[in-house]
């Protein structure tokens, strides 16, 4: 579902403290239905969104040929 991967960009903006237009797209949403619909799932959105929350504070090491 569209609103599960807006959900998640959400999160992960908001965490890292950037600006996005989720939140909108996000309420604007849920704000039709007045509750969460049942093909969107909370445990999805969570464990996605802290998987690339994990992954954005394993240092990469440097490339090979670079200074």
């Amino acid at each position: 579902v569209e609103v599960e991967a807006e959900a998640v960009s959400y999160i992960v903006t908001n965490h890292l403290g950037l600006d996005s237009s989720s939140e909108s797209y996000v309420s604007g949403y849920l704000g039709q239905f007045g509750e969460i619909p049942r093909a969107v799932s909370i445990d999805w959105i969570s464990k996605v969104a802290g998987k690339i929350l994990e992954r954005s504070r394993v240092k990469l090491p440097k490339r090979k040929g670079t200074t």
